[in-house]
Protein backbone atom coordinates (compact mmCIF):
# COMPACT_ATOMS: atom_id res chain seq x y z
CA UNK A 1 0.00 0.00 0.00
CA UNK A 2 2.67 2.46 1.03
CA UNK A 3 4.78 1.48 -1.96
CA UNK A 4 1.86 2.06 -4.24
CA UNK A 5 1.26 5.50 -2.80
CA UNK A 6 4.88 6.43 -3.20
CA UNK A 7 4.95 5.30 -6.77
CA UNK A 8 1.74 7.21 -7.46
CA UNK A 9 3.17 10.34 -5.86
CA UNK A 10 6.38 9.97 -7.82
CA UNK A 11 4.42 9.45 -11.01
CA UNK A 12 2.41 12.59 -10.37
CA UNK A 13 5.55 14.56 -9.71
CA UNK A 14 7.03 13.31 -12.95
CA UNK A 15 3.94 14.18 -14.96
CA UNK A 16 3.90 17.64 -13.40
CA UNK A 17 7.56 18.11 -14.30
CA UNK A 18 6.87 16.99 -17.86
CA UNK A 19 3.94 19.38 -18.18
CA UNK A 20 6.03 22.25 -16.86
CA UNK A 21 8.83 21.50 -19.25
CA UNK A 22 6.40 21.30 -22.17
CA UNK A 23 4.80 24.57 -21.12
CA UNK A 24 8.20 26.20 -20.83
CA UNK A 25 9.16 24.90 -24.27
CA UNK A 26 5.97 26.32 -25.73
CA UNK A 27 6.63 29.66 -24.06
CA UNK A 28 10.14 29.72 -25.49
CA UNK A 29 8.88 28.97 -28.98
CA UNK A 30 6.25 31.68 -28.71
CA UNK A 31 8.87 34.13 -27.47
CA UNK A 32 11.17 33.24 -30.37
CA UNK A 33 8.37 33.84 -32.85
CA UNK A 34 7.56 37.16 -31.21
CA UNK A 35 11.16 38.26 -31.31
CA UNK A 36 11.42 37.28 -34.99
CA UNK A 37 8.28 39.27 -35.77
CA UNK A 38 9.62 42.21 -33.82
CA UNK A 39 12.89 42.09 -35.72
CA UNK A 40 11.02 42.00 -39.01
CA UNK A 41 8.90 44.97 -37.95
CA UNK A 42 11.95 46.92 -36.90
CA UNK A 43 13.64 46.16 -40.22
CA UNK A 44 10.55 47.28 -42.09
CA UNK A 45 10.41 50.48 -40.05
CA UNK A 46 14.06 51.17 -40.83
CA UNK A 47 13.55 50.59 -44.54
CA UNK A 48 10.53 52.89 -44.48
CA UNK A 49 12.61 55.55 -42.72
CA UNK A 50 15.36 55.12 -45.31
CA UNK A 51 12.85 55.45 -48.12
CA UNK A 52 11.41 58.57 -46.53
CA UNK A 53 14.83 60.10 -46.11
CA UNK A 54 15.65 59.27 -49.73
CA UNK A 55 12.38 60.85 -50.82
CA UNK A 56 13.14 63.95 -48.79
CA UNK A 57 16.60 64.19 -50.34
CA UNK A 58 15.09 63.88 -53.81
CA UNK A 59 12.51 66.56 -52.99
CA UNK A 60 15.24 68.88 -51.76
CA UNK A 61 17.22 68.32 -54.95
CA UNK A 62 14.15 69.07 -57.04
CA UNK A 63 13.53 72.26 -55.11
CA UNK A 64 17.13 73.29 -55.62
CA UNK A 65 16.84 72.62 -59.35
CA UNK A 66 13.63 74.60 -59.53
CA UNK A 67 15.11 77.53 -57.65
CA UNK A 68 18.19 77.45 -59.85
CA UNK A 69 15.93 77.31 -62.89
CA UNK A 70 13.91 80.22 -61.55
CA UNK A 71 17.08 82.20 -60.96
CA UNK A 72 18.23 81.49 -64.49
CA UNK A 73 14.92 82.55 -65.93
CA UNK A 74 15.01 85.71 -63.79
CA UNK A 75 18.49 86.55 -65.01
CA UNK A 76 17.41 85.83 -68.58
CA UNK A 77 14.43 88.15 -68.11
CA UNK A 78 16.71 90.85 -66.73
CA UNK A 79 19.05 90.46 -69.67
CA UNK A 80 16.15 90.74 -72.08
CA UNK A 81 14.83 93.90 -70.43
CA UNK A 82 18.32 95.41 -70.45
CA UNK A 83 18.67 94.55 -74.13
CA UNK A 84 15.28 96.11 -74.88
CA UNK A 85 16.30 99.30 -73.07
CA UNK A 86 19.56 99.40 -75.01
CA UNK A 87 17.81 98.88 -78.29
CA UNK A 88 15.33 101.66 -77.44
CA UNK A 89 18.23 103.97 -76.58
CA UNK A 90 19.98 103.05 -79.78
CA UNK A 91 16.80 103.70 -81.74
CA UNK A 92 16.43 107.12 -80.11
CA UNK A 93 20.05 107.94 -80.84
CA UNK A 94 19.54 106.90 -84.44
CA UNK A 95 16.45 109.05 -84.84
CA UNK A 96 18.24 111.99 -83.25
CA UNK A 97 21.22 111.50 -85.57
CA UNK A 98 18.97 111.29 -88.59
CA UNK A 99 17.34 114.62 -87.74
Amino acid sequence: MIKQRRSNRDNRKETIKERRSKRDDRKEMIEKRRSKRQLKRNDQKETIKERRSKREIIKERRLKRETIGNRRSETDDRKETIEKRRSKRDDRKQTIKER
